[in-house]
């Protein structure tokens, strides 16, 4: 059975299910609802769109760095945030203090390497 979508014809479900990314159920339902042309590949992730978030004063390029920074499962950062957990807040300043001092420890011994270099 021939599909047109946004104007453009296939000559099965089948056809426009593998072109748009969708199952064949997906197509089924949007034309049972006349909704054809809502019918669309799922968004994915855009790493060009993402946003710096800065946590208790240290900047992270995405909320993504900051939970592989940190140490958190993917998505952890942005949930504690969204849902402003005081817990989840805590484990959070308390990630970023211990790697602001990991930081400030690797800076001191890159210091004092160079000052031995010096002599």
């Amino acid at each position: 059975m021939p599909v047109l979508i946004r104007g453009q014809r296939f000559d099965s479900v089948k056809t426009a299910a593998a072109y748009f990314g969708v199952t064949r159920s997906a197509v089924h339902t949007a034309m049972m609802r006349g909704k054809l042309d809502n019918l669309a590949r799922p968004q994915r992730y855009n790493g060009a769109k993402s946003k710096q978030v800065v946590l208790a004063g240290m900047r992270f390029a995405s909320m993504s760095e900051a939970d592989r920074v940190l140490g958190f499962k993917r998505g952890y950062v942005s949930l504690a945030l969204r849902r402003q957990s005081p817990s989840a807040l805590q484990a959070i300043l308390g990630a970023v203090m211990r790697e602001r001092n990991r930081r400030d420890q690797q800076a001191r011994k890159a210091s004092n390497i160079s000052d031995l270099g010096g002599n």
